[in-house]
């Protein structure tokens, strides 16, 4: 990469506006965070393919973990026993190809102690900035 030495010829640019735009996507990225990070549900995102991307404390509390980047990247298969991990992974690839969402799915799971535990989970798809299917939200 080369750079480019400023001549007298180049004008400055008034940025104010895109500071401001930064400032504000800032903000609101900070609230969602504490929204996101003080609810007591469960929430996380997947990508496509299934990995995980975000998710809560009370997520990974639920699966065992103590951060963020105990998550990032993995699938249910680190996380829960073949047979339930496999129903989930089914369930997350139907609604990215159907884009159609699963309401209040009644399901059986184990904690990360080993319990089984029923769960009435919703999992909606979400579209990135071209409006096509980029993963799913829980």
């Amino acid at each position: 990469m080369t750079l480019k030495v400023p001549t007298p010829d180049d004008k400055a640019r008034d940025i104010t506006k895109l500071r401001e735009v930064e400032e504000t996507l800032a903000e609101e990225r900070t609230l969602l965070q504490i929204v996101l990070d003080n609810l007591t549900g469960y929430v996380y995102a997947k990508d496509a393919t299934g990995k995980l991307i975000m998710d809560n404390p009370a997520h990974r509390q639920f699966l065992g973990v103590a951060s963020h980047e105990d998550v990032t990247g993995k699938t249910v298969f680190d996380f829960f026993p073949a047979e339930i991990a496999q129903k989930y992974h089914a369930d997350d690839l139907e609604i990215i190809r159907s884009g159609k969402a699963l309401l209040n799915h009644e399901e059986i799971t184990i904690t990360s102690s080993g319990a089984k535990k029923w769960l009435c989970t919703t999992k909606v798809p979400f579209h990135n900035t071209k409006g096509e299917i980029a993963g799913l939200s829980a």
